[in-house]
């Protein structure tokens, strides 16, 4: 078998918009299946705003509860086992950067539809990675504007101080 003695270093613009490729889908070679944030996504509610991001929560079991025999008395004391969870509103970004000559060198409408989509692509798997990975976090990373992730709610204070 003959070994291809052609070399050529391909960037973006000559892997998309440069002579002709098979196919015009760039194979996954950098993101994985991220199954925690298909998870979540999968439930997703919708925010319609405000200052902070509210989600009622059950934390306790009812404490009086237990077998009894007869005319035993039950227990009927009030017991506290919800609360609020509020977490504070947080974005989160991707860069979208086409420089005009790699713009100008892709030949005809096509390549350029081309370009254009595989970086929105390359952005979206960008952002679902940068989600996952401050999904995993205490939410204290870039001076506290990451998202509040699971370390954070998780956590019984001892990792993460609690207000």
């Amino acid at each position: 078998m003959a070994v291809p003695t052609y070399s050529k270093v391909l960037n973006t613009i000559n892997t998309i918009g440069a002579e002709y490729v098979a196919s015009s889908i760039l194979a996954d070679n950098v993101f994985n299946a991220t199954p925690a944030l298909q998870k979540f996504r999968s439930k997703q509610k919708t925010f319609a705003g405000g200052l902070l991001i509210e989600e009622p929560l059950e934390y306790a079991i009812n404490p009086n509860r237990g077998s009894y025999s007869g005319s035993d008395t039950f227990s009927a004391a009030v017991h506290e086992f919800a609360t609020k969870a509020q977490f504070g509103v947080k974005d989160t970004y991707v860069s979208v950067t086409l420089l005009g000559d790699d713009i100008d060198k892709c030949k005809g409408p096509d390549a350029l539809v081309d370009l254009v989509r595989a970086a929105l692509r390359n952005a979206e798997k960008t952002m679902t990675y940068e989600l996952t990975t401050q999904l995993f976090t205490a939410g204290t990373g870039n001076d506290s504007k990451d998202i509040t992730g699971l370390k954070a709610v998780c956590d019984d204070g001892i990792l993460c101080a609690v207000a």
